[in-house]
């Protein structure tokens, strides 16, 4: 059985949820089976003998990458569902669901004439989950292609503008790729569901995960359009277009790539991108949208610690697995990823007077994928086609913007097209005293979740876990006013309890950081400017000025 599942780089240990395996042989009778690893089974049949081997999955963890099943649904993820035979994953595969009365299933395999669903080989079988149950569907075509979306569960999402909305993402999409859809169909899965959230992308499909109530007010439905774009946009730029190390897949181990910040990053950029060129997303919300992922790299210590490249290759041990330092000792290679791929497009609208863009990289790992459809994509290869696009090598750039922990050089970039990077917490607000670490709430106590590197609680020796008892002498009461009747510079008293002993930490508070970050259009641009802002964005620099709609409430704890 599969360890991990692609688009989700942790080890999973799936057959920890199955049960009962047994074997039965031509005449009926059983065959023994004996476990030999912690996700291998051997059984011991005579050669050329038929056997029917029969198992229990356990499913009720409601995410993109496991199974769930109930008396309403069931989602099966194909890599925590099904057993296969080493040494013949490159055959076909047939699947026969039984469902319940009045229940559909709905899957991207392919359907064959006698009922059954025909997967290519392993690789094609565990890139397509299936939904089964009395869930709601959409259909519509883009570019003759039919994509279907099961919708299951129940909320606020208005389906008449959602029918209207999802061809114009996936065109958008396809546009970049010169109308080109790869599959013959592609099929949505979307929960709408308590608990759902998150993407995954498939090979000719995705699963999308939804609170029931999060598609309104329209920036929040702008998110969830955006999550949607995030994974339509895998079936051109990580299912297709992929690192060498993503495929062929070996299931059992890990499969590391340095190449995660292109792979996701890459597509955490085009998202956004790809809504503006549908029309669903107005300028100010796009840049409001790059400002966020602006500010939250810089409220990550970790940016300074590990390059893009490594956090990429960590991703199997870091990024699914964060706790309380996780913050401070990497980065996220979607949000590094991203901001990297804005980078390089304005490096290469900057340098060709925006005759071409990171459009061009994309078609033209496009067109080598096409070549050689089996084998993935190098570094080398990919900077070759950096240097194409832009005219010149764009070997240092890449070096010290993915290779080490040099920051970015965004403020001159986002010069070329007209705007300046603003930071700060408002018209006239002073800077806030600041501590440095992120909170939680457990039973009424205040526990320390965080404490970022180089903070002031780092340096007065708070730690995560610590309980926040008592600010000053007085009984603690909110952070945020205890902490916004004191200045940068002064000193405080915490009182805390750790491993149940009470102790007093005195801290000097620091400055907080901006607590926003704008992009705004720049005082006086030029003629080049204009018209390098209108051709990346589609439209006029003056829009920029207008304010974008409120942000949705970040879940993320905000340090304090």
């Amino acid at each position: 059985m599969p360890v991990w599942t692609p688009g989700s780089y942790l080890v999973r240990e799936y057959s920890r949820h199955v049960s009962r395996v047994t074997a039965r042989g031509a005449s009926g009778g059983p065959v023994p089976v004996a476990k030999t690893a912690k996700n291998t089974w051997r059984v011991d049949a005579s050669p050329g003998e038929r056997v029917v081997v029969s198992w229990v999955v356990y499913g009720h963890e409601l995410t993109v990458r496991t199974n769930h099943v109930d008396s309403d649904h069931a989602f099966l993820h194909p890599a925590a569902t099904y057993l296969y035979v080493r040494g013949r994953e490159p055959e076909p595969v047939e699947v026969r669901v039984e469902a319940p009365e009045g229940w559909r299933t709905t899957t991207s395999l392919p359907l064959a004439g006698d009922g059954s669903y025909r997967a290519e080989d392993l690789d094609h079988l565990l890139d397509s989950p299936l939904e089964i149950g009395p869930h709601r569907m959409l259909t519509f075509e883009v570019n003759t292609v039919p994509h279907r979306v099961a919708l299951v569960g129940q909320g606020n999402a208005d389906l008449e503008r959602l029918a209207e909305d999802l061809p114009r993402v996936c065109g958008a999409a396809a546009d970049l790729f010169a109308g080109e859809i790869p599959p013959d169909a592609y099929t949505f899965i979307f929960h709408i569901l308590e608990g759902a959230g998150g993407g995954l992308e498939h090979r000719d499909g995705s699963v999308c995960g939804f609170p029931p109530f999060s598609f309104r007010p329209e920036r929040r439905y702008l998110r969830q359009l955006s999550l949607i774009a995030h994974e339509y946009f895998h079936l051109w730029n990580g299912k297709r277009i992929r690192p060498r190390e993503l495929g062929p897949f070996d299931y059992t181990r890990e499969n590391p790539t340095r190449l995660l910040w292109v792979a996701e990053g890459f597509t955490s950029y085009y998202q956004w991108i790809i809504l503006r060129r549908a029309g669903l997303a107005a300028v100010p919300e796009v840049l409001d949208e790059l400002a966020l992922l602006v500010r939250t790299l810089g409220e990550t210590p970790g940016r300074e610690v590990e390059p893009v490249a490594e956090a990429s290759f960590d991703a199997w041990i870091k990024l699914y697995r964060p706790d309380e330092n996780t913050r401070n000792s990497t980065v996220s290679y979607y949000l590094k990823g991203a901001l990297v791929a804005l980078a390089l497009d304005l490096e290469i609208r900057d340098a060709t007077e925006g005759d071409r863009s990171l459009d061009d990289v994309m078609r033209s790992l496009w067109s080598l994928h096409r070549s050689r459809p089996a084998e993935g994509y190098t570094e080398e290869e990919l900077r070759a086609m950096l240097g194409e696009a832009a005219g010149r090598r764009l070997d240092r750039e890449v070096d010290e913007w993915v290779h080490t922990t040099a920051p970015l050089p965004l403020e001159a970039l986002l010069e070329k097209v007209g705007l300046r990077l603003t930071a700060g917490g408002g018209p006239g607000e002073e800077r806030e005293a600041w501590l440095g670490i992120t909170t939680r709430e457990e039973r009424g106590a205040v526990l320390v979740r965080e404490v970022l590197r180089d903070s002031p609680a780092a340096a007065g020796g708070l730690a995560p876990g610590d309980e926040l008892v008592a600010f000053d002498g007085w009984r603690l009461g909110p952070l945020a006013d205890r902490l916004g009747e004191r200045r940068p510079g002064e000193e405080v008293r915490l009182t805390v309890t750790r491993r149940g002993r009470l102790r007093e930490v005195r801290v000097v508070l620091g400055e907080r950081p901006p607590v926003d970050v704008a992009l705004r259009p720049a005082e006086h641009p030029g003629e080049r400017e204009e018209k390098l802002f209108a051709g990346w964005l589609g439209a006029p620099l003056s829009e920029a000025a207008r304010e974008p709609a409120p942000r949705p409430p970040d879940p993320r704890p905000r340090p304090r």
